[in-house]
Parts: C-alpha cells; structure tokens; sequence
C-alpha cells in the first residue's frame, strides 16, 4: 500500500485596512459635468494615463491642489474609484475651448515643482487619448466621438492676450570726442619708400647714366 501525503493550505492573512479606500475631497458636481458618452473611453485609455504621469503627486493624501485622483490598480474594475477620477478630470476643462483645457496644458508643461513636464510632445499617443477624451467629453450630452479633433479658437477680445517679452535694449555706442577736439585716429605704420632711380639726360654731359653709357658702352 503507498503512502498519503497531506499538505495543508497556509492561509494568508491580510493586514487591517490593507484594502481600505483612501480618503479624497468631494467633488463639486457642477464643475465636473461632462458628456456621458465620453466615459466610454475614460477607463481604458485616459485612466492609465492619469495613472501613470500624475497619481504619484495628486493621488498622495496631502496633495493641496483641486485635483485628486484616486489609484485604482491596472485590470481592476472600480466604478466607484473610476467615477471620481473621470469627475475630477471633467474638473479641468474648457468646454467652449477644449483645446486650451488646463488638463490639456499641464500635460505638456512642468508644474508642481517638475523639472520636465509629464509628456514633452502633444503628438505622443498618451496625449492622443487625453485629447480625444477632452473634446468628446466637452460636448453636448449624448454626442458621439468627434470625428476630427478641431483646432484651438483664436483668443476672444475678453481674453488677454500672450505678450512676449520685451527684447533688452541695444547697448549705446561709446561717446563721441566734443567738436573742439580732435578725434583720434588710429596709428598707421609707415612704409618705406624707394628712393628714385635717376633719369638721363641725353643733353646734360655729366648726367651719370649718360655717362656710364659712353664710358662703359654694352657688349
């Protein structure tokens, strides 16, 4: 007869509030009304991308700004968790100007202490997503994605417009010397020049090149 062997199960045991929520603001709903179609898209491609640049600084407890986020692990499916994130993003949008919504821009631009900024190019795909998501949710309630994302509309005349800084003035030239005085010229190094070489005079007979022609006549 074989022996039975028996193995008995551990049982894992899991810390007190090791699945506790942690705790985050209320949301205002006003602020975060959004087009409900949108949420379609929100868990898959704009959560994980929220996930990934922004939780470590506006999912921490202690972060003081109006947009908290909550972690919601990757292939974990958490309404609950997910609705408050999509309602914080919806928080940040310019709906009549979706392409100038804060969510938009600090996506591409340091903030917070950052050295860089959580993407550097609007054309990276995670960009994409946010965009897509941005313009779809800032429609009327019920509209299916945009074909097209549209371009950004020109500044209104209420809006301030971006001035560029001012450019430092030239430097002055140096001072020029008053009328009475003499302006000071460079010095120039003179050349020496060769003194001439006699000319002769067929009719002078002491010319000396006439008369070494006559005493030293050529060969």
């Amino acid at each position: 007869m074989k022996p039975v062997y028996f193995f008995a199960a551990a049982a894992v045991v899991f810390p007190a509030g090791a699945f506790a929520q942690q705790p985050v603001s209320p949301v205002d709903e006003a602020e975060a009304a959004f087009n409900g179609e949108s949420y379609k898209m929100f868990p898959a491609k704009v959560q994980p991308v929220l996930t990934n640049l922004c939780a470590n600084c506006h999912a921490r407890a202690d972060h003081a700004s109006g947009f908290k986020l909550v972690r919601v692990p990757d292939g974990f499916a958490d309404p609950r968790e997910t609705g408050r994130n999509v309602r914080a993003a919806a928080k940040y949008l310019a709906r009549e100007n979706p392409a100038a919504s804060p969510l938009l821009a600090k996506a591409v631009s340091a903030h917070g202490g950052m050295k860089d900024p959580p993407l550097f190019a609007r054309t990276h795909p995670a960009f994409k997503n946010l965009e897509l998501w941005v313009h779809w949710a800032s429609l009327p309630e019920g509209s299916p994605a945009p074909a097209t994302i549209p371009a950004a509309k020109p500044a209104s005349s209420s809006t301030p417009a971006i001035t560029v800084a001012q450019t430092p003035p030239l430097a002055m030239p140096a001072e020029r010397p008053a009328a009475d005085e003499p302006a000071k010229l460079p010095a120039v190094r003179a050349t020496p020049v060769e003194p001439a070489k006699p000319i002769a005079n067929a009719d002078d007979p002491f010319d000396p090149a006439a008369f070494n022609r006559v005493a030293h006549p050529p060969k």
